[in-house]
């Protein structure tokens, strides 16, 4: 058999880095997301018998990994062995530690190949290396999330969120739930899953009445990235915001029990092509589309001021591998076609995934907020360091340099608001009411993103 071994050491009790990995969706949570995996079977709990399966896809390839948990301690020990996958044998055992005033949790991990005897002397140092990068993910994940849950002590609370089927939205599902939070998700087709509330905003339907919820996000809206930007996308990206808001608004004032807050996403699009000056929430509305759209999408939420607290959240670049900019760009540059934007000086206000999703729980939490609110790390980068940042981790060349002219010839008024505008944004909000960021630089980002570590 062979062997692997990856310790965390944390400084909280043992018993809540346990209990971390007893809550809802946890398996979802820690599965990097370069895996490319989705969870088809989640375990209802970590105890004898429970399955969890997932189907992967990796190298071209599509397989099921099916496991069952065979061994249960609690707050010491539990185990699972592979049923179902691509080793011949796997079995994963979970030790919790306490020495002096630390905690420790020690993944091991036993398993055979298919075949080790024959590809073995290539396979072996494959698979160290990629067990190495999964728990170096995992493990920052835990300590973090934990924190998390540390600070922001919640109470168990009703929570509505639209946008689920976005990768903030159902990341935020996700966390929510492992905090203990009964999350129902609105849609606009029903999909099955528990808890859903259809509504049409066009048509003035909803499937039940949202009364008695503590808190309502709303984060749905038609994405700006994909197709072109002609009349008819335009319509949908401002129907899908303002009129969405809107119809949400007129619901929650006819409400007897409104929820505490109202969290509404917005973007940092906002300022528009601010160049090279320092924004933060009291700065003015440029005058792009995008900007009249945030404008508009803000003014109707914000007619609930007299109703509860009202926080918009204008977001960044959120980077995750699971869609967006970073995953655009790791796709390039791992094809040898990375590049700069002529000369590269036009700034990107970035944010990590997890520190999107934390920003949102300190809105939640923290009473004193409303209002506008920058979801953006507090140090944007050029186009050109986050371009030599992502070819340094990937030891990929920055090949190409793409003149202002070929993005508007290809992508019109997006590529001028999208990809051609400079938005330079401090967090004021965030820094001023404490918030503590994961990752405020933008190395240490990626390489968590991507499971680089230096």
């Amino acid at each position: 058999m062979n062997n692997f071994e990856k310790i965390l050491e944390t400084k909280y009790p043992k018993t809540l880095l346990f209990d971390y990995h007893e809550r809802p969706s946890t398996l979802k949570r820690l599965t990097p997301p370069w895996i490319n995996a989705k969870v088809l079977k989640e375990p209802r709990c970590i105890q004898n018998g429970e399955k969890a399966m997932l189907k992967i896809k990796k190298y071209g390839f599509s397989f099921l990994w099916e496991a069952e948990h065979t061994k249960y301690h609690k707050n010491h020990f539990f185990q699972d062995n592979l049923i179902k996958g691509p080793f011949k044998e796997w079995m994963h055992k979970h030790y919790f530690i306490t020495h002096e005033k630390n905690s420790f949790l020690r993944d091991c991990i036993e398993y055979k190949l298919y075949a080790e005897r024959f590809f073995g002397i290539i396979a072996k140092p494959l698979v160290k290396k990629e067990l190495n990068r999964m728990f170096n993910y995992r493990h920052a994940v835990t300590a973090n999330d934990i924190q998390l849950f540390q600070k922001y002590p919640l109470p168990k609370s009703r929570i509505l969120i639209s946008g689920t089927g976005g990768i903030i939205g159902s990341e935020l599902a996700v966390l929510l739930k492992m905090q203990g939070h009964e999350v129902y998700s609105l849609v606009r087709e029903k999909t099955g899953n528990l808890n859903e509330i259809v509504y049409d905003y066009k048509n003035d339907y909803l499937s039940m009445p949202i009364e008695n919820f503590d808190y309502i996000i709303h984060l749905a809206g038609e994405p700006i990235g994909s197709g072109r930007w002609n009349d008819k996308k335009k319509q949908h990206i401002i129907q899908s915001r303002v009129g969405s808001t809107a119809f949400l608004v007129k619901k929650i004032k006819q409400l007897k029990n409104p929820p505490k807050a109202f969290f509404c996403a917005s973007a940092i699009g906002y300022y528009g092509n601010s160049g090279k000056v320092l924004v933060d929430e009291s700065s003015d509305c440029g005058n792009d589309f995008i900007s009249g759209v945030c404008k508009m999408w803000e003014n109707e939420a914000m007619a609930l001021e007299n109703v509860c607290r009202v926080v918009l959240g204008r977001f960044g670049v959120v980077l995750t591998l699971k869609g967006g900019a970073l995953k655009k760009y790791n796709a390039l540059f791992n094809k040898f076609l990375g590049f700069t934007i002529a000369d590269g000086n036009r700034y990107i206000s970035w944010i990590s995934l997890d520190d999107a999703l934390y920003s949102i729980f300190h809105c939640l939490y923290s009473n004193n907020i409303k209002g506008a609110v920058n979801i953006t790390s507090d140090f944007p980068c050029t186009q050109k360091e986050f371009a030599y940042t992502l070819s340094k981790i990937l030891k990929k060349p920055v090949t190409f340099k793409l003149p202002d002219r070929l993005i508007f010839l290809f992508f019109r008024q997006k590529g001028k608001e999208l990809l051609l505008s400079s938005c330079r944004v401090s967090p004021g909000t965030l820094n001023f009411t404490g918030f503590s960021f994961t990752h405020s630089h933008l190395e240490k980002a990626i390489r968590h993103l991507l499971g680089r570590t230096a």
